[in-house]
């Protein structure tokens, strides 16, 4: 959308006392375009795809973009035709099996609290995450709020 479209809408916002959100989709979509990991993808010579899905459905769109990968591992608390496709899949607890974060559509960072017990040998995301950071030999940054707030919003929140 262009610069001057964003600032005469956040103008009108003001003028009328009205306060702007964004919508921008499913959870942390916020953050993912903060993240800037709202890029297109494109499978161009990959041997192996990651594809850290959770709690999210894949589009349509990813899933035909990953049909040809020639291995490909999904990180996803249901099954999906993404999921079906994987050589591995690696099972996560849901959302309201773990404690954490999101940010909302006003652009706050909320808190989440367990709501159900999760099964003993299931792992949440971040376990998942840390483990192959391990394996791997990786240092994670564990600095989210950093990364977040250094970010310069794609969306217009108006408070």
């Amino acid at each position: 959308m262009d610069a001057k479209v964003i600032e005469a809408v956040i103008e009108f916002a003001q003028l009328a006392g009205a306060e702007l959100i964004s919508l921008k989709g499913e959870a942390n979509s916020v953050a993912a375009s903060l993240l800037d990991l709202e890029q297109p993808f494109k499978l161009d010579g990959q041997q192996m795809v990651y594809v850290a899905l959770a709690d999210q459905e894949p589009s349509k769109k990813l899933v035909a973009s990953l049909k040809n990968a020639p291995f490909m591992v999904v990180q996803a608390t249901y099954m999906s035709k993404l999921s079906a496709d994987a050589d591995v899949v690696l099972p996560t607890n849901h959302w309201y099996e773990e404690e954490g974060h999101f940010i909302s559509l006003d652009g706050k960072i909320q808190s989440t609290k367990k709501s159900l017990k999760v099964i003993e040998d299931n792992w949440s995301n971040e376990e998942v995450l840390e483990a192959l950071a391990k394996k791997l030999d990786l240092q994670l940054n564990n600095d989210w709020r950093g990364a977040i707030s250094a970010q310069v919003a794609s969306v217009a929140i108006q408070a």
